[in-house]
């Protein structure tokens, strides 16, 4: 079976002194099929892809294990697994639920390896009224089970 540590090491060393990429999460099953995460601070295109899953593919021997290779950025159905996420999410619209279940949807506006700031949009209780204004919440990063990008319409 292929290591983790080893593709770790491997993924590290196609993204070193590539400025913004970074390594999001690696998954290698005991079949060998191997799935690679990587992001950028910027954006990331099929290319970065390509390059890294090149690199990998020269390094591992299919002679010697045979593996099942995946490489590319997080979707937006997948949840945040490191802190640099969250920095590019800034001004985004995030869903985040707390481990006590609590959810929270709203734009976030703040992140530090502490906290996030979520600013929850002013809603009218009815048409005579008008709206509370808008409110960030803050939520300790130690209090969140799942936090993923959004996609909203309006």
């Amino acid at each position: 079976m292929i290591s983790k540590n080893k593709v770790t090491e491997l993924v590290q060393q196609a993204i070193e002194g590539k400025e913004g990429f970074y390594l999001v999460e690696i998954k290698v099953s005991a079949t060998n099929a191997i799935k690679v995460f990587i992001d950028n601070d910027k954006h990331i295109v099929i290319a970065d892809c390509i390059a890294v899953s090149r690199f990998i593919e020269k390094n591992l021997d299919r002679e010697v294990e045979d593996y099942e290779l995946e490489v590319s950025s997080p979707g937006m159905d997948q949840p945040f697994r490191v802190f640099r996420q969250y920095i590019k999410a800034i001004g985004r619209t995030v869903k985040v639920i707390e481990k006590n279940g609590t959810e929270t949807e709203g734009i976030l506006k703040t992140a530090t390896e502490e906290s996030i700031g979520v600013e929850i949009e002013a809603k009218k209780k009815n048409k005579k009224q008008e709206a509370e204004p808008a409110k960030t919440v803050n939520i300790s990063i130690s209090n969140i089970k799942e936090i993923k990008k959004t996609i909203t319409f309006k």
